[in-house]
């Protein structure tokens, strides 16, 4: 989704393919809308649990639903990763402990990414309590995280590395730029102290633009 989990990841993965000489491969729970994006940096992109009632062909859908084709492509790239275990597992958010159950049969370290807090980590306790025992680190992007996984769920504060997040120069720019105008459309003065909200709204088209 165009929301900021998966962007972040998006640009994570955009940095280590220019930069870094690594082979990516890239397990999504779900498609959407960034998933040609991703293609464009990782050598290999695969959809965990495709929605097969999306797919336009009728014949298509009865296919996948009567055949489970969703429980083919996972014993593929399983068997796929056992061949080739990989260097790293990164895993990003805290939903994602079922299918780590299912790839993790390595000795691969784990690295996880938390963005949430104490009311979403309650939301996915089956998923997070294997997690917590999987990962060998965590990255997060505030004290607040950081504090919330030692004191609420005993993680040590040496498997936890800060990362505070950041935007795209190019949007940093356009919001500079349009203050002002955005005062003025307003018709609040220049020294008002305005408040900004971030959320999921935003276009495909808009978002694309400023990678």
């Amino acid at each position: 989704t165009l929301t900021g989990a998966p962007l972040l990841l998006l640009r994570i993965i955009k940095y280590f393919s220019i930069n870094k000489n690594e082979r990516i491969e890239l397990i999504l729970k779900k498609n959407g809308p960034l998933v040609n994006e991703y293609k464009k940096y990782c050598n290999v992109v695969h959809i965990w649990d495709k929605e097969w009632y999306y797919e336009k062909n009728f014949f298509k859908r009865i296919d996948n639903r009567v055949f489970k084709n969703n429980s083919r492509i996972q014993k593929k790239i399983i068997q796929k990763l056992k061949k080739t275990p990989p260097k790293l597992i990164f895993n990003n958010t805290c939903v994602n402990g079922n299918i780590l159950k299912k790839i993790n049969f390595s000795k691969s370290p784990v690295i996880s990414f938390f963005h949430e807090l104490e009311t979403v980590l309650k939301m996915y306790s089956e998923s997070i309590s294997y997690l917590f025992n999987k990962s060998d680190h965590f990255i997060v992007p505030s004290i607040a995280t950081k504090n919330n996984l030692v004191l609420n769920h005993n993680i040590s504060k040496n498997k936890i590395s800060v990362c505070y997040g950041s935007v795209s120069p190019l949007i940093k720019n356009q919001i500079k730029d349009s203050k002002l105008d955005l005062k003025k459309s307003l018709n609040i003065s220049e020294n008002t102290f305005v408040v900004g909200g971030c959320g999921a709204k935003i276009s495909e088209n808009d978002y694309m633009s400023s990678l």
